[in-house]
């Protein structure tokens, strides 16, 4: 029987918060490397966050920065995804973490 590790475990998380009234308990950051490096935002949501909910918390963090960035949404025993790029990112829902 296999444990599963909690999600990016062996990672530091660095601090963020959303003025948004509905944010999810935020972990924070995780920082890829080189120049604009990824950006993997995660948070807990509960309930389930919806799609439009994603953009917005997606789009704060963003902003006009250069640097891609990934949201990982985590809610009940599933997982969604917004993002890397773009000025409307697509969000995908009922993903196994």
């Amino acid at each position: 029987m296999s444990v599963s590790k909690p999600f990016l475990s062996g990672h530091e998380f660095r601090p963020w918060s959303s003025s948004k009234a509905r944010a999810p308990k935020l972990r924070g950051y995780v920082l890829g490397s080189g120049d604009a490096a990824l950006q993997v935002l995660v948070g807990d949501w509960e309930p389930k966050p919806r799609e439009d909910e994603l953009r917005a918390l997606w789009k704060e963090r963003k902003g006009q920065k250069p640097f891609p960035l990934l949201l990982v949404a985590l809610y009940s025993d599933d997982a969604a995804l917004c993002g890397p790029t773009g000025e409307d990112p697509l969000a995908y829902m009922g993903l196994d973490p």
